[in-house]
């Protein structure tokens, strides 16, 4: 009986998701290493911070295999939100109207386009959880399924190397503070192409100061840091 309703369900995705499902017939080892892995660096700029009201306007994302950024492989899209209630506050920050924009894309053709390049990539973005779950509320609306991608949390990372303390303020895990403390220019900050790049400066500073001289796989990028509290 829960076969059939699986089945059922999954026979009523939409081909770009059953198309992207299939990419994950094999898992990828605990023990892949670093350089063999495809990441991909991700942002989105949205109405506002409810997974359930708020919408997605824009999609950035960026390539890395290994330690190498390839710029000239990237995915930035506007997305056209007719009916979502567009947060007036948010406006200013990241700079999109809820007007009609001539090269925005809708939902579907937005997640459509982020699921062929993601693939089975490494997905890493920055506070990584709200961007997962923005991303899989929008695909269940269009009836398919949850991202099925490791995700790599930036913000994870940046406490494996600095622990959080007492003395250490959640807010220094902020992206715009850890891009000054690693001396990243904040250029074209809140749009999400922007953002992504400087996550993807920040993932390879971090990583390599928790790679050392060691060999580095899937396992340790996935490794949580552990709490330091007296």
């Amino acid at each position: 009986m829960l076969n059939w309703w699986k089945n059922r369900k999954q026979s009523q995705w939409p081909e770009f998701y059953r198309r992207y499902h299939d990419r994950f017939d094999q898992k990828l080892p605990m023990t892949t290493p670093l350089r063999e892995l495809r990441l991909v660096v991700l942002d989105t700029e949205t109405t506002g911070f409810d997974v359930q009201q708020d919408r997605i306007l824009s999609i950035g994302a960026i390539e890395l295999r290994g330690l190498t950024l390839y710029l000239e492989n990237q995915l930035s899209c506007l997305v056209h939100q007719p009916l979502a209630v567009h947060n007036r506050e948010s406006i200013p920050i990241h700079g999109i109207m809820p007007t009609y924009q001539a090269d925005s894309c809708t939902e579907e053709e937005a997640l459509e386009n982020l699921l062929d390049y993601l693939g089975s990539a490494v997905l890493i973005a920055h506070h990584a959880g709200f961007d997962r779950q923005m991303i899989d509320a929008a695909l269940v609306r269009l009836g398919a399924g949850r991202l099925r991608n490791h995700v790599v949390d930036t913000a994870n990372l940046a406490k494996r190397v600095v622990p959080p303390t007492h003395f250490v303020a959640e807010k220094q895990y902020s992206l715009d503070e850890l891009a000054q403390q690693y001396n990243i220019e904040l250029q074209d900050r809140h749009t999400a192409l922007g953002d992504a790049y400087i996550t993807a400066i920040l993932f390879l500073k971090l990583v390599t100061k928790l790679k050392g001289k060691d060999k580095f796989s899937l396992g340790d990028l996935l490794r949580r840091h552990r709490q330091y509290y007296r």
